[in-house]
Protein backbone atom coordinates (compact mmCIF):
# COMPACT_ATOMS: atom_id res chain seq x y z
CA UNK A 1 0.00 0.00 0.00
CA UNK A 2 1.34 3.40 -0.99
CA UNK A 3 0.60 6.28 1.32
CA UNK A 4 1.20 10.01 1.00
CA UNK A 5 1.30 9.94 -2.79
CA UNK A 6 1.00 13.13 -4.81
CA UNK A 7 -2.35 14.80 -4.11
CA UNK A 8 -5.01 13.92 -6.68
CA UNK A 9 -6.67 17.33 -6.37
CA UNK A 10 -3.96 19.08 -8.39
CA UNK A 11 -5.51 21.88 -10.47
CA UNK A 12 -3.86 23.73 -13.31
CA UNK A 13 -3.63 27.49 -12.94
CA UNK A 14 -4.39 29.93 -15.71
CA UNK A 15 -1.22 31.43 -17.16
CA UNK A 16 -0.29 34.30 -19.46
CA UNK A 17 -0.90 33.52 -23.15
CA UNK A 18 -3.36 30.70 -22.40
CA UNK A 19 -6.28 30.36 -24.77
CA UNK A 20 -9.50 29.75 -22.88
CA UNK A 21 -12.77 28.39 -24.16
CA UNK A 22 -15.54 30.20 -22.29
CA UNK A 23 -19.20 29.28 -22.79
CA UNK A 24 -22.09 31.11 -21.16
CA UNK A 25 -25.53 29.54 -20.75
CA UNK A 26 -28.57 31.40 -19.45
CA UNK A 27 -32.35 31.68 -19.66
CA UNK A 28 -31.91 35.21 -21.02
CA UNK A 29 -32.49 35.56 -24.79
CA UNK A 30 -29.33 37.62 -25.43
CA UNK A 31 -26.94 34.96 -24.09
CA UNK A 32 -25.45 34.44 -27.58
CA UNK A 33 -23.79 37.85 -27.28
CA UNK A 34 -21.52 36.44 -24.55
CA UNK A 35 -20.51 33.33 -26.50
CA UNK A 36 -18.62 35.11 -29.25
CA UNK A 37 -14.90 35.55 -28.89
CA UNK A 38 -13.99 39.21 -28.44
CA UNK A 39 -13.32 41.17 -31.60
CA UNK A 40 -15.43 38.89 -33.81
CA UNK A 41 -18.06 40.46 -36.06
CA UNK A 42 -20.92 38.71 -34.26
CA UNK A 43 -19.94 40.24 -30.93
CA UNK A 44 -20.61 43.74 -32.20
CA UNK A 45 -16.95 44.69 -32.06
CA UNK A 46 -16.48 44.11 -28.36
CA UNK A 47 -13.05 45.05 -27.14
CA UNK A 48 -10.58 42.33 -26.33
CA UNK A 49 -8.07 39.98 -27.81
CA UNK A 50 -9.23 36.86 -29.55
CA UNK A 51 -7.38 33.83 -30.76
CA UNK A 52 -10.25 33.23 -33.18
CA UNK A 53 -11.39 30.15 -31.29
CA UNK A 54 -11.23 31.39 -27.72
CA UNK A 55 -10.17 34.07 -25.30
CA UNK A 56 -6.45 34.82 -25.22
CA UNK A 57 -4.90 35.79 -21.90
CA UNK A 58 -2.70 38.82 -22.46
CA UNK A 59 0.92 39.31 -21.38
CA UNK A 60 -0.26 40.85 -18.08
CA UNK A 61 -2.44 37.85 -17.17
CA UNK A 62 -5.69 39.67 -17.96
CA UNK A 63 -8.78 38.46 -19.78
CA UNK A 64 -11.08 40.92 -21.53
CA UNK A 65 -14.71 39.81 -21.27
CA UNK A 66 -17.92 41.38 -22.59
CA UNK A 67 -19.61 43.75 -20.09
CA UNK A 68 -17.08 42.89 -17.37
CA UNK A 69 -13.98 44.47 -18.88
CA UNK A 70 -10.52 43.25 -17.88
CA UNK A 71 -10.33 40.47 -15.30
CA UNK A 72 -6.96 39.49 -13.85
CA UNK A 73 -7.21 35.70 -14.21
CA UNK A 74 -3.56 34.67 -14.02
CA UNK A 75 -3.09 32.22 -11.15
CA UNK A 76 -6.79 31.33 -10.95
CA UNK A 77 -8.09 27.82 -11.54
CA UNK A 78 -10.80 27.23 -14.14
CA UNK A 79 -13.36 26.92 -11.33
CA UNK A 80 -12.29 30.22 -9.75
CA UNK A 81 -12.61 32.03 -13.10
CA UNK A 82 -15.98 30.32 -13.70
CA UNK A 83 -17.25 31.58 -10.33
CA UNK A 84 -15.92 35.10 -10.98
CA UNK A 85 -17.62 35.28 -14.39
CA UNK A 86 -20.91 33.90 -13.07
CA UNK A 87 -21.00 36.47 -10.23
CA UNK A 88 -20.10 39.28 -12.61
CA UNK A 89 -22.79 38.34 -15.13
CA UNK A 90 -25.66 38.13 -12.60
CA UNK A 91 -26.82 41.72 -13.32
CA UNK A 92 -26.94 41.01 -17.06
CA UNK A 93 -28.21 37.42 -17.37
CA UNK A 94 -30.75 35.23 -15.60
CA UNK A 95 -29.64 31.86 -14.13
CA UNK A 96 -26.18 32.10 -15.69
CA UNK A 97 -23.88 29.08 -15.97
CA UNK A 98 -20.32 29.46 -17.27
CA UNK A 99 -17.88 26.77 -18.39
CA UNK A 100 -14.16 27.42 -18.80
CA UNK A 101 -11.72 25.13 -20.60
CA UNK A 102 -8.13 25.31 -21.80
CA UNK A 103 -7.76 25.25 -25.58
CA UNK A 104 -3.98 25.34 -26.00
CA UNK A 105 -2.66 23.11 -23.21
CA UNK A 106 -0.72 20.08 -24.38
CA UNK A 107 2.03 17.56 -23.61
CA UNK A 108 4.53 16.32 -26.20
CA UNK A 109 5.61 12.65 -26.31
CA UNK A 110 8.84 11.66 -28.07
CA UNK A 111 11.25 8.75 -28.31
CA UNK A 112 10.31 5.07 -28.10
CA UNK A 113 6.58 5.79 -28.13
CA UNK A 114 4.20 7.03 -30.79
CA UNK A 115 5.33 10.63 -31.04
CA UNK A 116 2.40 12.94 -30.59
CA UNK A 117 1.09 16.08 -29.01
CA UNK A 118 -1.64 15.29 -26.49
CA UNK A 119 -4.13 17.98 -25.48
CA UNK A 120 -4.69 18.31 -21.74
CA UNK A 121 -8.46 18.28 -21.51
CA UNK A 122 -8.84 18.33 -17.73
CA UNK A 123 -6.64 19.23 -14.81
CA UNK A 124 -5.06 15.87 -14.06
CA UNK A 125 -2.99 14.20 -16.77
CA UNK A 126 -0.47 11.84 -15.24
CA UNK A 127 2.67 10.59 -16.93
CA UNK A 128 1.03 7.15 -17.03
CA UNK A 129 -2.05 8.58 -18.80
CA UNK A 130 0.18 10.21 -21.41
CA UNK A 131 2.21 7.05 -22.04
CA UNK A 132 -0.94 4.92 -22.28
CA UNK A 133 -2.38 7.37 -24.83
CA UNK A 134 0.68 6.88 -27.00
CA UNK A 135 0.17 3.12 -27.12
CA UNK A 136 2.46 2.21 -24.20
CA UNK A 137 6.23 1.76 -24.22
CA UNK A 138 6.47 -2.01 -24.68
CA UNK A 139 9.84 -3.57 -25.53
CA UNK A 140 11.07 -0.66 -27.62
CA UNK A 141 11.74 1.74 -24.75
CA UNK A 142 13.42 1.87 -21.36
CA UNK A 143 10.87 2.33 -18.61
CA UNK A 144 13.69 2.96 -16.16
CA UNK A 145 14.80 6.10 -18.03
CA UNK A 146 11.92 8.41 -18.94
CA UNK A 147 12.89 12.07 -19.25
CA UNK A 148 10.44 14.88 -18.43
CA UNK A 149 11.44 18.34 -19.64
CA UNK A 150 9.52 21.11 -17.89
CA UNK A 151 9.64 24.80 -18.78
CA UNK A 152 9.45 27.03 -15.68
CA UNK A 153 9.39 30.30 -17.59
CA UNK A 154 13.03 31.27 -17.32
CA UNK A 155 14.61 27.79 -17.13
CA UNK A 156 14.13 24.24 -18.30
CA UNK A 157 14.16 21.44 -15.74
CA UNK A 158 15.24 17.95 -16.83
CA UNK A 159 14.03 15.09 -14.61
CA UNK A 160 14.69 11.40 -15.24
CA UNK A 161 12.08 8.98 -13.91
CA UNK A 162 12.21 5.25 -13.28
CA UNK A 163 8.74 3.83 -13.86
CA UNK A 164 9.82 0.50 -12.29
CA UNK A 165 10.15 2.22 -8.93
CA UNK A 166 7.05 3.21 -6.94
CA UNK A 167 8.70 6.55 -6.12
CA UNK A 168 7.08 7.83 -9.32
CA UNK A 169 3.84 8.18 -7.35
CA UNK A 170 5.56 10.59 -4.94
CA UNK A 171 7.19 12.68 -7.63
CA UNK A 172 6.02 16.18 -8.54
CA UNK A 173 6.46 14.98 -12.13
CA UNK A 174 3.72 12.38 -11.77
CA UNK A 175 1.17 15.01 -12.84
CA UNK A 176 2.23 16.56 -16.11
CA UNK A 177 1.99 20.30 -16.61
CA UNK A 178 1.25 22.21 -19.81
CA UNK A 179 4.04 22.13 -22.39
CA UNK A 180 5.91 19.28 -20.67
CA UNK A 181 7.94 17.09 -23.00
CA UNK A 182 8.15 13.38 -22.20
CA UNK A 183 11.02 11.50 -23.86
CA UNK A 184 11.25 7.72 -23.57
CA UNK A 185 14.77 6.47 -24.26
CA UNK A 186 14.83 3.66 -26.85
CA UNK A 187 16.28 0.30 -25.75
CA UNK A 188 18.61 0.28 -28.74
CA UNK A 189 19.80 3.37 -30.56
CA UNK A 190 19.09 3.01 -34.26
Amino acid sequence: TLRNIVAPDFELKIQKNDVLGITVASLSPDVGFYNNSPGSAASGGASGISSGAGYLMDAHGDLSFVKLGNIHAEGMTRKELKDTLEKGLIPYLRDVVVTVSFLNRHVTLLGAVSSKVLPISGDNMTILDALASSGDIGDKGRIDNVLVIRDTGNAKIFKRLNLENNSIFYSPYYYLQPNDIVYVEPTKIK
